[in-house]
C-alpha cells in the first residue's frame, strides 16, 4: 500500500496540466481542508487553485459536508442533477440559426454569423 501511495505522490507533484478553456463546472466543500492540506497555496481560494488553468466559463457549486461526505446523500443527488442537466444541454442540438460552420484558411469568423 505504501508503494502505491509513494506513485500517486510521485504522479501528483510530477503532473503539469495544460490550460482549459471549456465550461466547468466545480463542486467543493465547505468545510475546513483536512490537516495535511494547511499551508497548501490552494487553501483559501474559493476553487482550491483551479483557475489558474481555466480559462473558460466557470460555475462553482459550495456544498455543506467535506470532501467525502459531499459524495453521499442529497449531496450526491444535487451533483447528479446538475450533471444531468449539464450533459443535455451540450448533447441538446444546436439550433439552425447557430449550426457551427468550419472555417476556411483565413476567416477570421468565430462561429457562423460572424462578420468576415
Amino acid at each position: 500500500m505504501l508503494a502505491v501511495f509513494s506513485a500517486n505522490i510521485q504522479a501528483l507533484v510530477g503532473y503539469s496540466p495544460e490550460t482549459y478553456d471549456g465550461q466547468v463546472i466545480y463542486f467543493g466543500s465547505d468545510a475546513e481542508p483536512p490537516e495535511y492540506f494547511r499551508g497548501h497555496p490552494a487553501v483559501g481560494d474559493d476553487v482550491f487553485g483551479w483557475k489558474r488553468w481555466l480559462t473558460g466559463p466557470l460555475e462553482v457549486h459550495r456544498l455543506t459536508g467535506d470532501h467525502h461526505t459531499i459524495l453521499t446523500g442529497s449531496h450526491a443527488q444535487c451533483i447528479a442533477e446538475r450533471l444531468r442537466e449539464a450533459v443535455r444541454i451540450v448533447n441538446a442540438p444546436l439550433p439552425a440559426s447557430e449550426t457551427l460552420v468550419p472555417l476556411g484558411k483565413g476567416d477570421s469568423r468565430e462561429a457562423a454569423g460572424g462578420q468576415l
